[in-house]
């Protein structure tokens, strides 16, 4: 009983820092395109979309095949990168004007699979109350 309740519980650890390992991930990517923003303009168009782009990128490849899937299902992982993405999107297209998410591969990705069902989030998540 004692063996059970120690795997377990060192299981759960596991999964606890796994899951922080994906906020740092979240949280450093987010700081690093803050850090590209205070170092200024680059002369090209649509800078401020174009670091956006970027950011909702590198938190796709990086930061969202941290999850693991021994702790949590698949579809809990799923749901959380996808419900990260649509924070991302709202944030982005309101301050953004500019913004095109046909431009950027992780949000048009996401867009498609959204518009065929396969999205993560589901229920009263997924409906879409922005006008």
């Amino acid at each position: 009983m004692v063996a059970t309740v120690k795997k377990a519980f060192q299981a759960e650890r596991s999964c606890v820092k796994n899951l922080q390992d994906y906020h740092d991930c979240n949280t450093k990517t987010s700081l690093d395109v803050m850090n590209e923003i205070y170092a200024g303009l680059d002369g090209r168009r649509n800078w401020g979309e174009r670091k956006m782009c970027n950011f909702v990128n590198n938190v796709e490849e990086n930061c969202g095949k941290i999850l693991d899937n021994s702790c949590y299902s698949k579809e809990k992982v799923t749901m959380w990168n996808d419900m990260n993405m649509e924070v991302n999107i709202d944030q982005i297209k309101a301050s953004f004007v500019n913004w095109d998410s046909d431009k950027c591969p992780a949000v048009k990705a996401y867009l498609t699979r959204k518009a065929a069902g396969l999205s993560g989030v589901t229920g009263a998540c997924a409906d879409d109350k922005r006008q």
